[in-house]
């Protein structure tokens, strides 16, 4: 996401509005849902870990 937008050099607001609608709400769900918040913060430590 970061990558995408230092490259079309927009705001997070307009990233956000030329999102498609499923990736919007897919984004809204994984980030909002309880059920995801472990495997969230898993993928959290493994981009860090990736990206040293």
């Amino acid at each position: 996401m970061e990558q995408l937008k230092k490259q079309k050099q927009l705001s997070q607001s307009e990233m956000y509005e030329e999102m498609p609608v499923q990736e919007e709400i897919l984004h809204m769900n994984l980030q909002s849902n309880i059920l995801f918040i472990p495997a969230n913060i898993i993928a959290g430590l493994i981009y860090k870990y990736r990206d040293r």
